[in-house]
């Protein structure tokens, strides 16, 4: 491994490791960066948190696209909203955009 793909590794701040997360969503990153990123992430908690929450937008993105394409979801998505709870927010969602165009 070259002497300035270790320094990288070693001296990786939350800025280059939240960019190499984002640029590991789009598509494969190098192994000494996802190495970095690894090691960064073992002792960053505001780090840990930013990858765990790109993961959720992944899969919302990924929900939200199956449901226009007309698609079940492709995963487990937790707890589900009852019946009348999704009808309250259906009717705030509804009032508020009557709201907003009036």
């Amino acid at each position: 491994m070259k002497l300035s793909r270790l320094w990288m590794i070693l001296t990786l701040n939350c800025e280059h490791a939240s960019r190499l997360m984002s640029d590991a969503c789009d598509g494969p990153i190098e192994p000494s960066e996802r190495l970095a990123m690894r090691l960064h992430t073992a002792c960053c908690k505001p780090c840990r948190r930013f990858r765990r929450q790109l993961g959720v937008i992944e899969r919302a993105c990924e929900a939200l696209a199956n449901a226009w394409r007309g698609r079940p979801e492709t995963h487990d998505s937790g707890p589900r909203l009852s019946a009348e709870a999704a009808d309250r927010i259906d009717a705030a969602l509804r009032t508020a955009r009557a709201s907003d165009l009036g």
